[in-house]
């Protein structure tokens, strides 16, 4: 089965779902550990301590730093060790990886790579337009992202599969109807250089109503 690409930004958990609370999510395999720091800002780490590997996901955040439930480690946003309550001072440099992490469209993004992100996410086409519907599915699939990316870019098994999602069956109909009255206008138009307005005026403003009928099923 092959792989999904490491070196890409992934969504890791909607924005809203992000409190100061540590949560836990796995992406590509690997355990993380979302939490906000001080600031507000989203933070993304390997979900284990240095310490004694337990997940930092069972911790909780204490002054814009993820404490460990075992031994009071505290990691801040970028995974290094901050304190160690049984110590004076942190000895060396003690850390956890930490990941690139963003929020984008209502989403907290990281970068599962192990270089430096050569760029931020790629935006969602049409987000919060007018005229444009948007839904989020948070499911468990038994599949690869590859299989489940190229289930959820099949779009017309949609309307047999799953109707009322995007459109019905019926929106093909609507389309051949659009389309035959079209060429009838265009024929009874066609030669009426008094009104202005071309056959191929008159045929592409009949497939844009056609357009809003499907949208509208």
């Amino acid at each position: 089965m092959s792989q999904p690409p490491r070196e890409e930004w992934y969504i890791a958990a909607r924005s809203r779902d992000l409190d100061r609370r540590p949560r836990a999510a796995t992406v590509l395999g690997a355990p993380v550990v979302l939490f906000r720091t001080g600031d507000g800002r989203a933070a993304a780490l390997a979900d284990r301590c240095a310490h004694r590997n337990l997940a930092l996901s069972r911790g909780r955040v204490v002054d814009g730093g993820l404490e460990c439930a075992y031994h009071g480690w505290r990691y801040d946003g970028l995974g290094a060790c901050t304190l160690i309550p049984s110590l004076p001072e942190v000895p060396g440099r003690i850390g956890v990886h930490a990941y690139p992490t963003v929020e984008a469209d209502g989403f907290v993004w990281l970068f599962a790579g192990q270089t430096r992100p050569a760029g931020s996410p790629r935006p969602f086409p049409h987000l919060g337009e007018r005229g444009w519907t948007t839904f989020v599915m948070k499911n468990r699939f038994e599949a690869g992202a590859l299989a489940c990316l190229e289930n959820f870019l099949d779009c017309p098994h949609t309307a047999y599969v799953h109707q009322g999602w995007f459109r019905s069956a019926r929106a093909k109909v609507a389309k051949e109807k659009c389309t035959r009255q079209s060429r009838l206008r265009m024929r009874s138009q066609r030669g009426s250089a008094s009104r202005g307005t071309s056959a191929r005026q008159v045929l592409t403003k009949s497939f844009s109503r056609a357009e809003q009928q499907r949208a509208s099923i």
